[in-house]
């Protein structure tokens, strides 16, 4: 892998860290952007990338769900009954890790850091802009993917641009807005899209 995609996510890492720890406990408790996750949650979701997601870990969230996707929301509950001075220590000792599990890709955890970051950050009113060689990196990679949903498709017929980074993907009516604010957009959060200007494809 890059040394470049790993001083990324290492950037990313340390400044989620550096959000979550001006938080308090009502908003760790707070409702994220990520159906049915706290802040917390999400916090223990990206928290549980170097040591969590164990083989063994993931069979035994297999036996309580229904496949690998709702495993991944399962072991992230799971985590998140640490305290939360735990649940820091292992994001602060992940910053600087080349460590992963099998299942997630390095550039995957770089797009989880970047969205799961505008996730607790938009509905605590925290501004966070997303650093745009970062982002465009997270937003291409997204743009790409086939599961578990086809971004590319949802956004057919519209131009996004980007009005604080140097992006600008697709043909059609121009749909602008902030690079963090597409992110959101193109992974299917409502708050995104409600933050951009233009024809914005509906995301039901």
């Amino acid at each position: 892998m890059s040394a470049e995609l790993w001083d990324q996510i290492a950037t990313e890492r340390r400044s989620f860290v550096a959000m979550l720890e001006q938080l308090d406990e009502t908003q760790w408790a707070a409702a994220s952007l990520c159906s049915e996750w706290t802040v917390r949650e999400v916090a223990a979701h990206v928290a549980m990338h170097r040591r969590a997601m164990t083989i063994p870990a993931v069979i035994r969230g297999l036996w309580h769900t229904r496949g690998l996707w709702e495993t991944g929301g399962w072991l992230a509950q799971e985590f998140a009954k640490r305290p939360i001075p735990a649940i820091l220590e292992e994001l602060r000792g992940s910053i600087s890790t080349r460590e992963h599990p099998l299942v997630a890709h390095p550039a995957n955890i770089r797009t989880d850091l970047v969205v799961h970051g505008q996730d607790i950050a938009v509905p605590l009113g925290i501004d966070r802009p997303v650093p745009a060689a970062i982002g465009i990196a997270a937003f291409h990679h997204l743009w790409g993917m086939k599961v578990p949903w086809v971004t590319s498709r949802r956004f057919a017929g519209v131009r996004l641009v980007a009005t604080d980074a140097d992006l600008v993907v697709g043909d059609g009516p121009e749909v602008s807005g902030r690079l963090g604010d597409l992110l959101l957009a193109i992974t299917g959060r409502p708050a995104g899209a409600e933050r951009l200007t233009g024809p914005v494809p509906s995301l039901t």
